[in-house]
């Protein structure tokens, strides 16, 4: 049982925070020695110069004890991450080092001499199975990985470390360098200077023999190398010198360190890391279950991608609110934005989504099987042909799983069995757990005991259908469709009953396998056969970039393209790009692309900025140069978008020449039927039905001439008329296509025939040399695979939107020419396996943000707007993108605003104008009406029983009266109506949604006509993205910062920010969160929104209203028009939902009147710079002056989450401290980055201890590590592990020791180490699991003082991992 829930915590005097163990009597931290050291410290007098220096040496002994036990304690248990964090972070930070590059002998250069460089800085990764060390200088970076180490012979090691004591002969050590470090061209001064640079200056060496001298780590390197990063610092080329060198011979690499700058436990813990990846790989834990030639590392999956893979056990998170979780959750691995090798890329990649297709098939067992049931109603029975439209029963813990178009499913009825009534053996009867809670609720500990409610059974009846999702969200949840052959069947499902069945869904697997098959593509060997586009995108992959030169032609493309043309193809080339009036980004990316030979072009549209259209005119352009060309998005919508404006340049093309356009096709695949893997899924009936529905599509649809299904109906009708000597087949196939088209009965042998046929064309259309230009979903463009369309150029849009591996299946087509568009300050792809997937941080990486910025890849962005005007695009610019451009077009009122504005002046609106604020801070006030914030007073968020979708009722009270009293209007004589789709109306959540368009359809009904057409549009955020409308009206549920979730992001923001045209309203309660802005800035990270807040306060766009939490739950009811007759209450929040992380509390706490009126002061200075800074820039615009924008807008305080280089990017910018041996205290931007912290935290000491109490969480996850599949380990038994553990061994108890601070050095206790890692790593990273000292039952049976310790640690870290934000590092 839960323990009761315990009033507001004390305060700590130091951190000035809730403490959770104040009040309460407790083991003390330090063993006697260091407890009474601690106070001695506190009391003693000012010390003298050598009292301090013991001091210092005794301190830093401390730490570096505490660093190889937080060490220790990290491998011991079941840990929650892959690498250590805490202390042993502290010691990671970049550090000054000497390179000794000695090339190895050749019969050209037999005595070669070694090459120190100087003032060159590195820092280890020592992620467990990807280490790497990372070098920096004057601006350059590389790595050297396992995959760059020459692998040993038989009984050596490939990575050597070895310790100097600072008093070591320099001769001796040129001697020792040829011996042991393959270094014989080490020169006797540079041997000299080694050992005076290891040696602190004003130490007295005999006192500092043991801590000062150097730690000398070398290796054999060969393989690719290149720099990850780069400048223009000329002055400072000595690393770039130093990886074309690497890549033209093998040499020894030595890596000299202070000894001081690293402990030994460290550097050796490294070293075996490295050591293994060697020899084994990396991500060696999944050797035994992954093939072993790159591009059929997973092939297994690939056939099957819901073949399940093993999870790394030690990255669990042991959860003890919620032990009982069936989804277990996993840590994230950091970032990688390169990779050593291709298979690297290809382990983690491929794995990413296999973690991510386990994920997606829990759930979905979680809410579809035959176990749980739903409502329905049946919406139609006809022929046999039913369609259900589904209610689904949500559960508390787990989110619904993604149901889209074209998702299966089969379906039984279902019989309710009370639980009293008798037995009934007609049909499968099963247990109804629908709703059931995975978790008691937090206040079970409180409430009353409860007899436990007899659930209902039901039985399952009549025989399982098989049927397929129509649609979306259009009444209930979803619509099914199936079809009943068994006429007495049919009497069973009468239209308009409601029913209860059970479905059971089976995931879409083409979209993994797709991926999956294009991973393995791109990673495989080069081949002799292979190009040289394919070895370029291989190394483009992996990190490196662009090659450096095309060694396929020595020209540009056009140039290339000219040269096989006729001088009519020329003109009308020249001729189209003349007529596209591009602007100048826009020419220069055209430019780059065909006058260039680049192999990869990045593209930044941000909103409005005409990306589509550019993406349209560089797709022609492939086309008239005769270039096959693939054009891909990751939706449709994108797809269809791209269409439209390529429709819009076949047009301009054929006022040039009227006769251009029929030199070449342009093919629009499907999104399901006419593809071979999804057909044949289908029964026979379906998959002809749906061959047809999406082919003939209706007569309105403005791009059916160009849609595959169009392509093969023509090339049949060819057939015929030709009379080839297939026609008769041909023939048969179009009459079939006719019966099916007047809904003729059709024989199933026709049926299969008929779809066979049509696949087959479907090749043989993408055959046709005139097809010139194909557009797909990225998934889709398997297919141009398959059927061996082999295109020159490659467009990715909406790039930043996809997932990498989704990319990588346009990129496998091996174009020579390839272009990524997108913006990465919109939404990103979205991971539904966040906190339950080791890569899922990878997995929601695009590749258009992994290269963003990239040295080597011209980046170009669009900076002229064509779609906001200047009012309401200058917010969102100055935020994310410092600026954006407005084209002087956009100023002019459009007729949407001209009705919008009348109403606001002479309608309705003015009483919305009367409750307007003044500006708060005494600036001008902004007397247009084009953006406002309605600041609905007092209104709250919550979500209904059995759902975690949040609904403000105030907000849809607003926004539904708003909207009607705007269609209502009747404007001032001149100005045109306003048509209800120019209206949007936009919410991040579902169910929000849902009750306001029934609102809407109420009021409509009542307030206008039952039979009124003019409908606003009503979508969540994410739908919108790449959508425009002129009036845009934003509802945020949200009232308080705890409830702000995925809203924090502000690419959310930012996508709903720029979609409106003419006019932007935001509908929410800014109050409340207004009353929180320094938790929302400095606490969560959301900068961009606390200024957001305050632009719209200070320029006076605040307009008050006062709205009921109750709605009209029926027509009927609103018919009444009286607030007392509606019964749909909100309910309220529960309080555990709106409580603040203690952290946040502690900043809300000291966020008074006062503090309010500084910070708000502060917010809005940073916010004037940023004004100034447009306006400057709009102003060299307006001018015609050309300039550069910075790649990113980054404001403090804003979050964003790291990657693998984060910290030494950091470290990069700050000064070597080559004088200073301490560890200097790490920063809060150092400690925290990403994480959500309070800034003024003053961190002790005694938070580098370790915690006796963590240590008893350490020791419970031990016990339940051994009920874990430990696989190799598992067999070995606890006797073994000791027989084999060498003498002197530490026990891994996780303890820092309490020998007396002055009998021995550091380097003396970490020796031990290098044997208890090699004994340890070689079983998963498991030290001993199973052998750990001191898992006492004291310690696993604790009280319950140290229980509620433990449930308060272990809440502290659930909540990062509820909200999907988990860290790959360790909690310090």
């Amino acid at each position: 049982m839960p323990p009761k829930e315990q009033g507001q915590k004390p305060v700590s005097s130091v951190n000035k925070r809730p403490n959770p163990r104040a009040g309460k009597k407790r083991k003390s931290q330090f063993k006697p020695s260091e407890k009474a050291a601690k106070q001695a410290k506190q009391s003693a007098p000012a010390l003298t110069t050598d009292e301090k220096k013991a001091q210092d040496k005794k301190d830093a002994i401390l730490k570096a004890r505490n660093a190889e036990a937080n060490l220790k304690q990290w491998l011991n248990s079941k840990r929650g991450a892959d690498y250590p964090g805490g202390i042993v972070k502290q010691w990671l930070k970049t550090r000054g080092v000497k390179l000794v590059i000695q090339p190895l002998p050749t019969a050209e250069d037999p005595n070669p001499k070694a090459i120190v460089i100087h003032g060159c800085k590195a820092r280890l990764n020592i992620q467990s199975q990807a280490p790497a060390i990372r070098f920096a200088k004057g601006g350059k970076v590389f790595q050297i990985r396992p995959e760059n180490i020459k692998r040993p012979s038989k009984g050596d090691t490939s990575v050597i470390n070895v310790a100097y004591p600072c008093d070591f002969d320099p001769l001796n050590l040129v001697k020792a360098f040829g011996a042991q470090h393959c270094t014989p061209g080490l020169s006797d001064e540079d041997s000299r200077k080694l050992m005076e640079w290891s040696f602190r200056e004003g130490d007295d060496k005999k006192d500092n023999k043991e801590d000062t001298g150097i730690h000398a780590v070398s290796f054999r390197v060969t393989g690719d190398f290149w720099l990850d990063k780069t400048s223009d610092n000329v002055a400072s080329n000595d690393l770039k010198k130093l990886v074309e060198a690497l890549n033209g011979r093998e040499h020894a690499v030595t890596v000299v360190w202070k000894k001081q700058d690293y402990p030994r436990a460290v550097m050796e813990y490294w070293t075996v890391r490295m050591e293994r990846a060697v020899l084994e790989g990396v991500w060696s834990f999944y050797n035994d279950v992954i093939a072993q030639n790159e591009g059929t590392l997973l092939k297994a999956w690939e056939q099957n991608p819901d073949k399940e893979i093993k999870h790394q056990l030690w990255m669990e998170i042991t959860n003890l609110r919620k032990a009982q979780a069936s989804i277990k959750k996993f840590a994230e691995q950091t970032l990688k934005k390169s990779f050593g090798s291709m298979r690297e890329l290809e382990i983690v990649e491929c794995i990413a989504l296999i973690y991510e297709t386990m994920y997606e098939n829990e759930i979905i067992r979680k809410y579809f099987d035959f176990d749980k049931r739903h409502e329905a109603t049946i919406k139609q029975a006809t022929n046999g042909y039913v369609q259900l439209a589904i209610k689904v029963s949500k559960q508390d813990d787990e989110s619904m799983p993604s149901v889209t178009e074209d998702s299966r499913f089969a379906i039984r009825k279902v019989k309710l069995t009370p639980p009293d009534a008798e037995k009934d053996n007609s049909g499968d009867k099963v247990e109804d757990v629908r709703g059931e809670r995975m978790f008691p609720p937090e206040n079970a500990a409180e409430s009353e005991p409860e007899e436990e409610p007899v659930l209902p059974t039901f039985t399952l009846i009549g025989e399982e259908f098989r049927g397929r999702c129509i649609n979306v969200a259009a009444e209930g949840d979803f619509v099914v469709s199936f079809f009943i052959s068994d006429k007495d069947a049919r009497k069973n499902f009468v239209e308009g009953e409601r029913i209860d069945v059970a479905l059971k869904m089976a995931r879409n697997p083409i979209p993994t396998r797709r991926m999956l098959k294009a991973i393995g593509r791109v990673s495989k060997e080069p081949g002799k056969r292979d190009t040289w586009r394919f070895k370029a995108m291989q190394k483009f992959l992996k990190g490196a970039g662009n090659p450096d030169t095309d060694q396929e032609t020595l020209g540009s493309l056009k140039e290339e393209c000219f040269s096989r043309m006729n001088e009519r193809e020329k003109d009308i080339f020249n001729k189209y790009v003349a007529s596209c009036k591009l602007n100048s980004p826009q020419a220069a990316v055209w430019k780059h692309i065909f006058d260039f030979r680049n192999f990869v072009t990045m593209l930044q549209g941000p909103p409005g900025m005409g990306k589509t259209r550019t993406v349209a005119t560089i797709a022609m352009s492939y086309v008239l140069l005769k270039c096959k060309t693939a054009l891909c998005a990751p939706s449709n919508t994108a797809v269809e978008e791209c269409m439209k404006n390529v429709v819009q340049n076949l047009n301009l093309l054929c006022t040039i020449d009227p006769k251009a356009a029929d030199d070449f096709l342009v093919v629009l695949l499907p999104t399901t039927a006419s593809t071979k893997a999804s057909l044949k899924n289908l029964g026979d009936e379906h998959a002809a039905h749906d061959f047809v529905a999406e082919g003939e599509g209706a007569e309105s649809d403005p791009y059916r001439e160009y849609r595959l299904h169009s392509h093969i109906v023509r090339l049949m009708q060819s057939k015929v008329a030709l009379k080839t000597a297939d026609h008769g087949m041909a023939q048969k196939w179009l009459d079939i296509l006719n019966k099916l088209k007047t809904k003729q009965t059709v024989k199933r042998k026709d049926l299969r025939e008929f779809v066979d046929q049509g696949i087959l064309e479907s090749a043989n259309v993408l055959k046709d040399p005139r097809v010139r230009l194909v557009l797909s979903t990225s998934s889709n463009a398997d297919l141009m695979h398959e059927y061996g369309y082999k295109p020159v150029g490659v467009i990715i849009d909406e790039a930043a939107y996809s997932s990498e591996p989704e990319s990588m299946i346009p990129l496998s087509l091996g174009a020579r020419s390839n272009v990524i568009v997108g913006d990465h300050e919109q939404l990103k792809p979205f991971v539904r396996s966040r906190g339950h997937n080791e890569f899922a941080r990878q997995l929601g990486l695009s590749i258009y943000e992994r290269f963003y910025g990239h040295h080597s890849i011209p980046l170009f962005r669009l900076k002229i707007n064509y779609r906001m005007h200047p009012d309401i695009a200058q917010l969102p610019g100055m935020l994310t993108y410092e600026w954006l451009g407005c084209d002087p077009a956009t100023n002019a009122p459009t007729e949407a605003y001209n009705f919008f504005h009348d109403w606001f002046e002479n309608g309705d609106g003015h009483s919305w104008d009367a409750n307007t604020r003044a500006p708060a801070f005494g600036g001008p006030a902004d007397r247009d009406c084009r953006v406002r914030w309605v600041n609905t007073k007092d209104s709250f968020a919550s979500a209904k029983p059995g759902s975690t979708s949040l609904r403000n009722f105030a907000n849809i009270n607003e926004a539904a009266q708003l909207v009607i009293s705007l269609l209502r209007h009747v404007p001032t004589e001149g100005i045109p109506d306003l048509p209800g789709s120019s209206i949007t109306l936009l919410s991040p959540y579902k169910e929000d949604l849902e009750e306001l368009k029934k609102q809407l359809g109420f009021g409509i009904k009542f307030e206008l006509s039952p039979d009124f057409l003019n409908i606003p549009l009503v979508q969540t955020i994410d739908k919108m993205q790449g959508g425009q409308n002129e009036i845009v009206i934003l509802l945020i549920p949200p009232h308080h910062c705890a409830l702000l979730g995925f809203m924090r992001e502000f690419h959310r923001w930012n996508v709903a920010m720029t979609r409106a045209k003419s006019v932007f309203w935001i509908i929410g309660n800014l109050d409340g969160l207004r009353s929180q802005l320094k938790v929302l800035s400095k606490g969560m990270r959301c900068k961009k929104l606390a200024l957001t807040i305050i632009d719209y306060l200070d320029r006076g766009r605040v307009i008050d209203v006062a709205q009921p939490a109750t709605l009209p739950a029926s027509y009927e009811e609103c018919i009444l028009n009286a607030l007392p007759a509606w019964t749909n209450v909100q309910s309220q929040p529960h309080a555990q939902d709106l409580k603040l992380k203690d952290m946040h509390q502690h900043l809300q706490n000291a966020y008074d009147a006062t503090e309010q009126q500084r910070y708000e002061a502060e917010l809005l200075e940073e916010l004037k710079k940023l004004r100034s800074k447009a306006a400057d820039l709009q102003t060299r615009f307006l001018n015609g002056e050309v300039f550069d924008l910075p790649l990113q807008t980054k404001l403090q305080d804003e979050g964003n989450e790291d990657d693998e280089q984060a910290d030494a990017e950091m470290d990069d910018a700050e000064e070597d401290n080559e004088e200073d041996p301490e560890v200097p205290s790490p920063t809060t931007d150092d400690k925290d980055k990403g994480q959500e912290v309070e800034p003024e935290w003053t961190r002790t000491e005694d938070d580098d201890r370790l915690d006796p109490y963590l240590q008893s969480q350490i020791d419970e996850a031990t016990r339940l590590s051994l009920k874990m599949d430990l696989g190799e380990a598992i067999k070995r038994s606890k006797a073994d592990l000791r027989q084999k553990s060498k003498p002197g061994e530490a026990s891994g108890s996780g303890s820092s020791g309490g020998d007396d601070l002055d009998t021995e050095m550091v380097t003396g206790e970490f020796l031990p180490l290098a044997d208890t890692l090699q004994t340890s790593f070689a079983k998963y990273d498991l030290l001993e699991a199973m052998n750990v000292q001191g898992a006492s039952a004291a310690a696993i049976q604790a009280d319950a003082e140290e229980e509620e310790e433990l449930r308060y640690e272990s809440e502290l870290g659930a909540e990062k991992s509820d909200e999907l934000f988990l860290s790959g590092d360790e909690n310090d």
